[in-house]
């Protein structure tokens, strides 16, 4: 049960804990909040130190594992998803450059999913 565990967390601002937040509110949960912990080296040792457990990307999360002492579990509910979009301003003609810089980050965003680099993700349709 979520209620029970010491969550560390980003402040209120980030846009992680935005999406926590929320998630937590749709199913009508209290997160049990011991501590903001913006920095994430802080944030890596207090989850080492056993002061509680966090909430990350898995791109991050995976990256702050202390061998020994935290892992990374899959958390299922509540679900948390964040859209991210390649936005392009309408009011600037697009380059060349600025195309195939465009076309790598797709193919590199494609190729990344695909890899199961990132768990949890996917294309969306545009």
């Amino acid at each position: 049960d979520l209620t029970e565990v010491a969550l560390l967390l980003p402040p209120d601002y980030n846009f992680v804990r935005k999406r926590i937040n929320m998630a937590f509110a749709r199913k009508q949960i209290t997160p049990n909040i011991v501590a903001e912990v913006e920095a994430l080296l802080t944030l890596q040792d207090a989850v080492a130190a056993g002061i509680g457990c966090t909430i990350l990307p898995w791109s991050v999360a995976s990256k702050i594992i202390v061998p020994g002492k935290s892992r990374v579990c899959e958390l299922c509910s509540p679900v948390i998803q964040e859209d991210v979009s390649l936005c392009v301003p309408e009011s600037i003609p697009e380059t060349e450059a600025g195309l195939a810089v465009r076309e790598i980050l797709i193919e590199l965003a494609k190729s990344m999913v695909a890899s199961q680099n990132w768990p949890g993700t996917k294309i969306m349709d545009t």
